[in-house]
């Protein structure tokens, strides 16, 4: 009985902090979501903010239980008063999320925008076509996510053991110094540790159990975040259902690859704001982006390479553009240099120099080989009849580069041994297991792409 109440807590002391932010970014970031979507991506935009805070305070060296706590209050609170703050009819100059927000309410908007009122006609199109039945059915599939909640008190797999010694050692001291009699410091992306040592100190609740309920809830998070980030073209619900064709994901959560999956929320987003961009959504929308993107980095490093390989697509894509488009996704284009700039300078100057000694490693073979078709094989199969089927779409030809982009990525195993360069060395270690992870969602996004009856 305790146990089932201590899980209860700790689902609680997730969730709360986490909406009032989420929604409030989502405003931002999609102005055009109506309730059902805004209550998809609530929980995995507000989940990845909760993370990169927790990160961020790490990394500036003020992490403590009562600075996260506080410093989560503090958002909830500014979250809650932005949320308050309603677009006034008589007011005449708007942000560019705020005349889309006025439009999809109805509110007439003084002068003539022709692009806000394309998207207002489509995302009520797409709004008033969705499927009721196939709604329902994933949502079920995403709430089997959590049985393992109710039936395990601790995870499987052997990763859990590492993050919960560095929760506890973080929850103690502050640092992920090694205690004495030991000496040392643990490398590892704070973001995760730190939330749940934080989670854990909270709730009075067994590290072990903490780690089940987190690593659960961000695949929880990432199925909705997946099914709300597509439903803004259409395919949300297909596109989750997709992701029922591979193991990949599911069996890195079995494996308690938490922390990996967890930076996937970073998709999300990247999703959101590539597959399609409003034109001149300047400033609030691209400064939430670049900070969700930092969150997905201080996560675990193969979010962001995942998001840095989209950004990529969208920019070789770009070219294929009319001038009209490109003017129209500028921005994204120079968020997405900046972005992509700045996680290889940090990976050069931080991580890169303390490979030095080590050698291209390759601990489970040529992850774009044998464990690739093994994990993804039947999604592979629809996705590839899906890519023939809308090759003339540049979404598909866009998320189609995203997985070439990655695939790609794997052949730094193929050169296993190779010594002295420290970047492929990096990169090795980081993406040992990809198979499991790199593909899952790029495909399913593609299989629901054509699989929606909004878009096929």
């Amino acid at each position: 009985m305790n146990e089932r109440a201590s899980m209860w807590e700790v689902m609680l002391i997730i969730f709360l902090p986490t909406i009032a932010p989420g929604l409030a970014l989502i405003r931002i970031l999609d102005a055009s979501a109506d309730t059902f979507r805004k209550t998809l991506l609530c929980f995995p935009i507000g989940l990845l903010t909760l993370f990169g805070i927790s990160g961020l305070l790490f990394v500036v060296e003020l992490w403590s239980i009562l600075s996260l706590t506080l410093v989560l209050l503090l958002t909830n609170i500014l979250s809650i008063v932005f949320l308050l703050r309603k677009v006034q009819i008589e007011q005449t100059t708007y942000t560019q999320w705020q005349k889309m927000e006025a439009a999809i309410h109805g509110v007439v908007l003084s002068e003539s925008e022709p692009e806000i009122e394309h998207e207002v006609a489509t995302q009520h199109w797409f709004q008033s076509n969705r499927n009721p039945v196939l709604q329902i059915i994933a949502g079920c599939f995403c709430l089997l996510t959590l049985v393992p909640i109710l039936l395990f008190d601790r995870p499987f797999g052997v990763d859990w053991i590492g993050f919960s010694t560095l929760a506890s050692n973080v929850g103690q001291t502050g640092t992920f110094e090694v205690q004495s009699p030991n000496e040392g410091l643990w490398t590892y992306p704070p973001a995760f540790p730190t939330v749940l040592a934080w989670v854990s100190t909270m709730t009075g609740t067994p590290v072990q159990q903490a780690i089940l309920v987190l690593g659960h809830l961000s695949l929880f998070a990432l199925l909705l975040g997946v099914w709300g980030g597509m439903d803004r073209l259409g395919a949300g619900a297909s596109s989750v259902l997709a992701m029922g064709a591979s193991f990949a994901l599911f069996s890195k959560v079995f494996d308690s690859g938490y922390p990996t999956v967890a930076s996937q929320l970073g998709l999300v987003v990247g999703l959101l704001i590539v597959l399609r961009p409003i034109q001149q959504s300047l400033r609030y929308h691209i400064t939430a982006f670049i900070f969700l993107a930092i969150c997905a980095v201080l996560i675990h490093p193969t979010g962001a390479i995942y998001l840095a390989a989209l950004l990529f697509a969208s920019l070789v894509t770009r070219e294929r553009l009319s001038e009209g488009e490109k003017a129209q996704r500028k921005p994204i284009f120079f968020t997405s240099l900046v972005i992509i700039s700045s996680m290889f300078v940090i990976a050069l100057i931080f991580f890169a120099p303390r490979m030095l000694s080590e050698p291209v490693f390759a601990e489970y073979g040529w992850q774009g080989g044998k464990p690739m078709l093994m994990f993804n094989g039947p999604l592979m199969l629809f996705a590839g009849i899906s890519v023939y089927l809308g090759r003339a779409s540049l979404e598909i030809q866009l998320l189609s580069i995203w997985f070439a982009s990655l695939w790609l990525l794997s052949f730094v195993h193929l050169i296993e041994g190779l010594a002295d360069i420290q970047v492929l060395s990096l990169l090795s270690y980081t993406l040992y297991s990809m198979a499991l992870h790199a593909y899952h969602i790029p495909l399913a996004v593609i299989v629901g792409l054509l699989a929606s009856r909004s878009t096929s």
